[in-house]
């Protein structure tokens, strides 16, 4: 109510500005939410933790392909693979020195992969990190992170009920040059024609939840995305955008052009110390680290128990995310008839 003293005419501008204020707020909540990263659940903390000491061995010095400081990173994968009850295979072909790094004669790129063998299997998923970095940062975000993230994504699908498909482990080598060198020679290998999905892990910047950057395969992926994904962060005009310009620039590219169906994944704020020496361990944020875990975990348990054959089916066009978990989804006539 307005005191006595205010006039009509006055008391309703204060009401006007007090409503056009808390607009305003609600539409500021709304616009920034699905930017934020969720916060760290109680039941996360283990296994951030878990991704953080890997972290801590791969991101100690800048790993480029053809190095042998890229070796040792190589060799922790495999026994690290190994301890959780899983035989890696390693590919290898050869590179031009596109970084420079070796005079410019050939360099060996190497990938590393590993399969859980699911229980029936309708086609492969596979979960794809690279880890190798540019010549001037550790990259610790970019991409040890999700090289983590995937180790203990596998350690939980090992110890867990076995899925229905099975679960291709890629970590690529040659990934920071384009081409891709790793991800073009996977292609090569006997179980790339067994992929039916494609899930490619990757950060840009050291803040942010892990946005959906890029689709591909029909709506059957982005429909299994929003029904296995807690804590969704997408935008259906940024992966139209990635469409429009030939993909996000990332291994995805090499699957995309092979027609292989999936999604691709980026943390983006604070992009200033991409390929810099400032994307260290210290830069790697825990809330960070939980949500692309969570990502990844619950769509590779989903697609992992998902009749394959059918995942260009269904789904959704238009797509964003509004508050923290709240993804709206719709055909793209449904605008043009309530409007």
């Amino acid at each position: 109510m307005c005191a006595s003293r205010v006039t009509p005419p006055e008391c309703s501008r204060r009401a006007e500005r007090l409503v056009f204020g808390l607009v305003l707020v609600i539409i500021g909540a709304i616009s920034i939410s699905p930017v934020l990263t969720p916060a760290v659940g109680s039941d996360q903390q283990a296994s951030v933790d878990a991704v953080r000491g890997h972290i801590e061995v791969i991101a100690t010095e800048p790993h480029p392909m053809g190095t042998p400081e890229i070796e040792r990173v190589r060799s922790y994968l495999i026994g690290t693979l190994a301890e959780m009850g899983l035989t890696a295979e390693t590919q290898a072909v050869e590179a031009q020195d596109y970084l420079g790094i070796a005079g410019g004669a050939p360099v060996e790129v190497v990938n590393v992969l590993a399969r859980i063998p699911g229980s029936s299997s309708t086609g492969a998923v596979l979960l794809l990190a690279h880890y190798d970095t540019v010549p001037e940062t550790a990259g610790a975000n970019d991409n040890s992170m999700a090289v983590g993230n995937l180790l203990e994504v596998a350690r939980e699908i090992q110890s867990g009920p076995q899925l229905a498909n099975d679960v291709i482990l890629l970590f690529s080598d040659g990934e920071e040059p384009n081409p891709r060198y790793g991800a073009n020679a996977f292609l090569d290998h006997p179980w790339a024609s067994d992929v039916a999905v494609a899930l490619n892990f990757e950060a840009v910047g050291e803040f942010g939840p892990s946005l959906l950057v890029e689709e591909l395969g029909g709506n059957g992926v982005s429909a299994a995305y929003a029904g296995a994904v807690d804590d969704p962060a997408a935008f259906s005009f940024m992966t139209q955008t990635a469409e429009l310009i030939g993909g996000a620039a990332t291994d995805f590219d090499v699957f995309r052009k092979a027609g292989v169906p999936g999604l691709v994944f980026a943390t983006f704020r604070g992009s200033a110390i991409y390929h810099t020496a400032d994307d260290s361990i210290e830069r790697v944020h825990d809330p960070e680290i939980a949500h692309q875990g969570a990502t990844a975990l619950s769509l590779a348990q989903a697609l992992g128990d998902t009749d394959l054959t059918t995942i260009a089916d269904g789904g959704f066009d238009v797509f964003f995310t509004v508050f923290p978990g709240t993804l709206i989804q719709h055909p793209p006539w449904w605008l043009a008839a309530v409007l």
